[in-house]
């Protein structure tokens, strides 16, 4: 057995992260792919939410003196923010209404306890920030879109730009952590699974990641120090009814209840997102990384089924859980 004094050094020399949204499926996700690379802190009020292998540390997001204590403690390399617009333009189109103020506080707290503690901060936004009519969105392509989310997207963007941060628009899909709702990817996996039929709709097109392929860009973008927007995000512009059919191949099933959604049925009150691809021209360029295929991503997502992944998100983690001083 290796000395305490050896561990310690070789904890020491191990870059943290301290990461909040371990409830949200981008935090949940990435906390569990990131914990093998670096050491990992999760953030938040709720202890049930935090993961496995990772470190936990309660705490009030909007108290700016509680999120500095922890930062403090924990001395991170990077500061990792997975808000609710962390989530994708499908899973935001059903919200008819946003916390901006909110997730403002958090934001503004973040960036003092980044500047305190040295650390670099890094968040996820969505690519709801967009609506059309370009096929493909730059990172300074017009941000048009119309709905709440966009608008807080756009608020979070301006502060986190005038603190030096990493911003990630992004596409994100994967498996949910427990107690939080079916993401658009579940629901359409359960659908197909239970042989249900699977309206979707064949005009909404965006570039989709599964979020443990997102983690992989993550870690070298972090790595290599980027600093202001960038689209990571998938390699191929899809449509809504594309991403179900090749789920469909991927979970060996028919895909035969996929069906296109008429027109009519779409409410006049959701956020309607018509095309919301993003451009990662930037991103290919300067992390020198090829993006990954739908397929490829989808057969990932369905591996995670049967080699634990999936069970780890399900599973509650057990923690001496520590609070901020």
């Amino acid at each position: 057995m290796a000395h305490r004094g050896v561990l310690s050094s070789m904890e020491a020399n191990v870059d943290k992260l301290l990461l909040t949204g371990a409830e949200t499926l981008v935090g949940a996700n990435l906390a569990l792919a990131l914990r093998d690379r670096w050491q990992v802190t999760t953030l938040g009020a709720d202890p049930s939410n935090s993961v496995e292998g990772c470190a936990f540390q309660s705490c009030d997001l909007a108290d700016a003196d509680e999120v500095a204590a922890v930062a403090s403690n924990v001395s991170p390399r990077w500061i990792v923010h997975c808000g609710a617009l962390s989530q994708s333009s499908w899973d935001l189109q059903s919200q008819d209404s946003f916390d901006t103020a909110g997730e403002m506080q958090i934001v503004q707290a973040l960036m003092a306890a980044a500047h305190r503690s040295g650390a670099q901060l890094a968040a996820l936004t969505t690519d709801a920030a967009f609506c059309g009519p370009r096929m493909f969105h730059a990172e300074i392509s017009p941000a048009t879109g119309a709905s709440p989310a966009a608008d807080a997207a756009r608020a979070l963007e301006r502060a986190l730009l005038g603190n030096a941060s990493l911003v990630i628009r992004s596409h994100v899909y994967g498996w949910s952590p427990a107690g939080t709702p079916a993401s658009f990817a579940e629901q359409v996996y359960e659908q197909l699974s239970q042989g249900l039929p699977c309206p979707v709709d064949a005009q909404n097109y965006a570039t989709p990641i599964l979020v443990t392929d997102l983690a992989e860009l993550m870690h070298r973008a972090l790595t290599v120090d980027l600093r202001g927007v960038y689209h990571l995000t998938g390699a191929e512009r899809t449509s809504q009814y594309r991403f179900a059919a090749e789920m469909a191949v991927a979970f060996g099933l028919t895909g035969k209840q996929v069906r296109l959604e008429p027109p009519a049925r779409r409410s006049t009150t959701r956020a309607y997102h018509d095309e919301t691809s993003l451009n990662t021209a930037l991103a290919r360029r300067e992390l020198r990384v090829p993006l990954p295929m739908l397929r490829e991503g989808l057969f990932r997502f369905a591996e995670q089924t049967v080699n634990g992944h999936r069970e780890s998100l399900l599973t509650p983690s057990r923690h001496d859980f520590q609070h901020a001083a």
